[in-house]
Order: C-alpha cells, then sequence, then structure tokens
C-alpha cells in the first residue's frame, strides 16, 4: 500500500510505521503508531502518546481515479496503565472523536461515511497441545493414536505439516507464541530462574521443590516477569480494534494481566507455588464452564474475542479416563506409551468439546482457529517421562509441530508437506487475518501470504537450559542453535556443550536423524554455519 496520509485528533499523534513495535506499556514514548491495513476492505490506525491510545476504521478504498470524502470515526482510550507487585487488568475510559479522513492513495482521493463494527472483525482461538510428537495425530499417520477432531480441523484449514518451534522448552516457546519474537529477543530463555545461594542452603534439605515458595526466590521470578512486561503480546496488538481476550490453561509469567489478558483464570502468586499456570492448569481436565462463560459474554455483547487455550494436555500427569486407557492397553507392551496415547486422545476430546461450544453460540464462520504445540515428546517405555532427542532438545522430536490456520469460507483447505513453518509466524498470521499491518520488528511471516511462504528457505532456533542461568543474558543459558535449509538440517552445539560437534542431518531421506552427514559433507556443514551465524 502507499504511504498514507491521515488526520488524527489530538493525543494520537503520528510515528513511521516502520518503527519497532512497542509494548502499550512504554508510555514515555511522544509519537504514535500507525498500524495499517493492507487489503482492500477497510484501513486501521492505531495511535499512542502518554497514556493515550486511539484507532480509527473505514469501509473501503475506492478504485483509482475516483473521488470521494471519507468520514471515519476514532476511538482514543485514556488508560490509566500501572505497574504494581501484583498485576492488576488495565481500566479503560474511551472518548470518542468524529472527524473527516483525507486520504492518498496511489494519487486517488478516496471518501466515505462508515465506522466498522467490532462484529465484522472474525474471533481468534488459540489451541496449544503441551508435549506432544510432531507426528502422533491419525491424520499424520499415527497407527495408534486417534485424534478426529484435530484431523477435522486440519482438513478444513492451512495446515503445515513441516511446522517448528524455535525452543523445545514450555516457558520460553509460550512466551514466543504469544509475542512472536524468538526467545532471545524477548529474553524468557527458561522455565526458573535463578536459583540465590542462600535459597539454595535454606531448601536443600526440604521437600523437593521447596526452593519455589522461599520468600527470596518468589522475589526473583517477580523479577523475572520484566520480560514479559516489556514484550508486546497478541492480545494488546489485537485491543486497540475492540477484542476482549482471555487466558485459559498454562501461563508461566504471572497473573494473566501480565500478558495483556482481559481476563483469565491463572493468578500467578508464586508464593503458593503458582509457577506455570495455578488455576488455569484446570481447563481440558476439568471442564471448560470459564471458557463457555466467556464466550457467552463475548458472543452478548457482540465483541470479537481473542481466546488463549493452553490446557496441560497431554502433558504429565497421564492420568486418562479408564475406558481411554483400556483402549490403547492392549496396543502396546509399554503402559506408560499406552496412557501416553490415551492422553493424544483426551486432549483431542477437549479440542472438540471447545469447538462444539464455539459451533453451539454459531460463531464457527467467524471464527480463526490456530493450532500448535508448545513442544515435542517421546515417551520413556519405562516410566512416564520424556525420551533423549525429545523435549528440550534440537532435534525433530522436540521443535517440530504441525501448524493449522483454519478459517471456513476465508483460508481455503491445504496440507503443505513441503514449505517450513515456525510459531513465530503466529502473530503476524493472525494480525494479517484481522487486517492489520504487521509490524516491521517481528521475524515471522504470514502464513496466508503464498509467496512470503514460498519465498522462505530456511527456519532457525535456538535451545536454552531449562534453569535459567543469567537474569538478562540469554547466550549464558543457550545450548544449541539450529537452522532448516530446505531439507537439510544442522544442529550447531555452543562451547557449553563441551565434547559436541555439529550434526547434520538430510530431513527428507531421514526424518527420524539416524544418520549424521557432518562427516561426510563438511561443506554443507559450513555453508550452513555461514548461515546460521548471518540469520
Amino acid at each position: 500500500m502507499a504511504d498514507i496520509i491521515s488526520s488524527l485528533p489530538s493525543g494520537c499523534d503520528r510515528r513511521p510505521t516502520g518503527d519497532k513495535p512497542r509494548s502499550r506499556r512504554d508510555y514515555g514514548i511522544k509519537s504514535a503508531e500507525r498500524l495499517f491495513a493492507h487489503n482492500s476492505k477497510f484501513l486501521t490506525a492505531q495511535g499512542k502518546q502518554g497514556n493515550a491510545t486511539g484507532f480509527l476504521e473505514c469501509d473501503s478504498f475506492a478504485a483509482p481515479g475516483s473521488r470521494r470524502v471519507l468520514s471515519c470515526s476514532v476511538n482514543c482510550s485514556l488508560a490509566p496503565f500501572f505497574h504494581s507487585p501484583t498485576p492488576q487488568p488495565e481500566n479503560f475510559i474511551m472518548r470518542t472523536f468524529s472527524f473527516v479522513l483525507l486520504a492518498i492513495l496511489g494519487g486517488a482521493i478516496i471518501s466515505g461515511n462508515y465506522a466498522l463494527g467490532n462484529e465484522t472483525r472474525p474471533n481468534v482461538v488459540m489451541i496449544l497441545s503441551d508435549d506432544q510428537a510432531w507426528g502422533d495425530y491419525s491424520f499424520l499417520g499415527h497407527p495408534q493414536i486417534k485424534t478426529p477432531r484435530l484431523d477435522a480441523l486440519a482438513a478444513s484449514g492451512l495446515t503445515f505439516t513441516r511446522g517448528y518451534v524455535p525452543d523445545s522448552l514450555c516457558r520460553p516457546s509460550l512466551a514466543t507464541i504469544i509475542s512472536g519474537l524468538y526467545p532471545h529477543q524477548h529474553g524468557i530463555v527458561g522455565n526458573d530462574p535463578p536459583i540465590p545461594e542462600s535459597v539454595s542452603k535454606r531448601t536443600r534439605q526440604g521437600t523437593p521443590g521447596a526452593h519455589h515458595r522461599d520468600p527470596e526466590y518468589v522475589a526473583v521470578r517477580n523479577d523475572y516477569l520484566r520480560h514479559a512486561k516489556a514484550m508486546t503480546t497478541l492480545p494488546e496488538y489485537l485491543a486497540p480494534l475492540g477484542y476482549r481476550s482471555m487466558q485459559s490453561g498454562k501461563w508461566w509469567e504471572g497473573n494473566f494481566s501480565v500478558g495483556g489478558f482481559d481476563e483469565g483464570m491463572t493468578v500467578g502468586n508464586f508464593s503458593k507455588d503458582g509457577r506455570h499456570g495455578d488455576v488455569g492448569l484446570k481447563i481440558g481436565r476439568e471442564g471448560l464452564a470459564p471458557v463457555e462463560t466467556f464466550l457467552d459474554k463475548c458472543s452478548s455483547t457482540k465483541q470479537p474475542f481473542f481466546l488463549w487455550y493452553a490446557p496441560m494436555l497431554p502433558h504429565t500427569p497421564h492420568d486418562p479416563p479408564a475406558e481411554l486407557l483400556e483402549k490403547y492397553k492392549d496396543k502396546t507392551d509399554s503402559l506408560s506409551i499406552a496412557k501416553y496415547w490415551a492422553m493424544c486422545e483426551r486432549f483431542d476430546q477437549t479440542c472438540g468439546e471447545l469447538l462444539d461450544a464455539i459451533e453451539k453460540r454459531g460463531m464457527t464462520n467467524n471464527t480463526i482457529i490456530v493450532y500448535v504445540t508448545d513442544n515435542g515428546w517421546i515417551t520413556d517405555p519405562n516410566e512416564s517421562r520424556y525420551a533423549p532427542r525429545s523435549k528440550r532438545s534440537p532435534n525433530e522430536g522436540g521443535i517440530r509441530t504441525p501448524i493449522m490456520v483454519s478459517w471456513p469460507g476465508h483460508i481455503a483447505p491445504k496440507r503443505d508437506d513441503t514449505h517450513l513453518a515456525s510459531s513465530i509466524d503466529l502473530v503476524p498470521t493472525i494480525l494479517d487475518l484481522v487486517g492489520v499491518k504487521v509490524p516491521a520488528g517481528l521475524p515471522g511471516i504470514s502464513l496466508v501470504d503464498a509467496d512470503a511462504v514460498n519465498d522462505r528457505k530456511a527456519i532457525v532456533g535456538e535451545i536454552f537450559e531449562h534453569d535459567i542461568v543469567a537474569m538478562d543474558d540469554p547466550n549464558a543459558s543457550l545450548m544449541y542453535r539450529w537452522m532448516i535449509d530446505g531439507t537439510y538440517k544442522l544442529i550447531a552445539p555452543t562451547a557449553r556443550m563441551k565434547g559436541e560437534l555439529p550434526q547434520l542431518y538430510q530431513l527428507d531421506n531421514d526424518p527420524a536423524e539416524d544418520h549424521d552427514l557432518a562427516t561426510e559433507k563438511p561443506q554443507v556443514v559450513t555453508a550452513l554455519m555461514k548461515k546460521l551465524d548471518e540469520a
């Protein structure tokens, strides 16, 4: 789209659209952010100055050569944002201004009288699996696991079977999914921040995990939330467009409001060991009542919504209903594997319950569904824990996941077994679909932009320690970097992984990564290492 010159009211100043995206908590900025739709249907501009947020909406652009005066509505909200040790939801006081926008697009003067209503915005639901291998779905050919509802979802939209997450650990992976940033960018690189030596000494002989509730360590955990508070999240990108957002399920970043959600289930009281979701972890395992209440509220107010549905499934504890366990027990000699398979189907059933709840309220055709897994999993056949080369590893068993984007009537069903997709693409994809220009600072692409998908030749990622080494230095925790370029995959260990050498695999012939080609093709290793260093 050509540059659009617009007149915004006082309090909605402007800055170049290519500037680095900022958090709404960046109160001190003197200029504004404008986000413009790049399709032909509507234009959106968002402005910020001090504590003011504003947006304008218009219906369409005229054909070249036509001339109309475009009258739009601008909303500027005065938001008394604040920080406190316990994050609180923000309050909004709305005031509306009417004005006439004169816009120039490709030499044509355009105009009209329209303010786009919230009811025209699509709802957005993000479904996140927790600890599930990329092939553990019946639509991907698993011989035992049955996932009929996810099979149907995959068939209904755009499904990338070569999807990946940059890091194979839940907290940094979830932070990437909600922000669209790599872990080294958002700064959340592990599950638990460093334990002070004084805390370690006090709790060493106590109950395992007792250090999590130690007051001194609780203060460290709260301090580490500064990384989450600094990043702009998907709910914050959507809020100026009138979206209401809800968090349910796993969430590591304290209270749900830290992520910009309007409401949620996670309290984030670390003194009670609410380290990764507390009350929110009941969703899916104990029904969907909070989510259904949220859907009813949005339905009655006709407000578009964003729902984060991240049940701790099929994650341990692997405690499937008896009837599901019986279904799988005779299909394997390993009880731990049978339990995991049953949990995969249990998760699929909860996804079906959610999709049915959306359908029951007549929302299906106006709801975007996005699916991804936070990280992979391979079950240890002897106990319910992950095996090597899965979770926390740079191998396919740790970082690969199907990625789905479904919106009936808007996204043509397609299964893509060729092109690469990443969880860094989810925020750009959603912003693209709701008609917002993707901020230049985001590293991902829109997965519904066929040209961008086709032009991408490589993706990268980074694996960090489970326990964070340094509060503000991602490199201190870095274990591996990895790159997939076409069908080649390079795994590059850092100096802290003493004795390990780079690994090279050709995934089209060796998806299980059984044959390391590094010594056979050193020139490929060198070329990919150079690309990785430049990425």
